[in-house]
C-alpha cells in the first residue's frame, strides 16, 4: 500500500505548491496590479499569504517525507 500511496502524495504535493505560485505570478499578481493601488495590493497579497503559507508549507513537507522514502 505505501508503494501506491507515495507517488501519489508526492505528486500531489508537488502539485500544490508549484500550483501556487504559478496561480501568484501568472494570475493573481498581474490582476492586483490592474485593479488596486499599492496600500491595497500589499494588503490583499498578506492576507492571500497567510491564508497559503500553512497549506503550502504542509505541501513542501510531505513532498519531501514522500521523496525521502521514495529514494530509499
Amino acid at each position: 500500500m505505501p508503494q501506491l500511496l507515495a507517488p501519489w502524495l508526492h505528486t500531489l504535493a508537488f502539485v500544490i505548491a508549484w500550483g501556487y505560485y504559478g496561480i501568484l505570478g501568472r494570475i493573481t499578481l498581474p490582476a492586483l496590479e490592474r485593479s488596486l493601488d499599492r496600500p491595497a495590493q500589499v494588503r490583499t497579497l498578506v492576507n492571500i499569504e497567510r491564508i497559503a503559507v500553512p497549506i503550502v508549507l504542509l505541501s513542501i513537507a510531505l513532498f519531501l517525507i514522500t521523496g525521502t522514502y521514495l529514494l530509499f
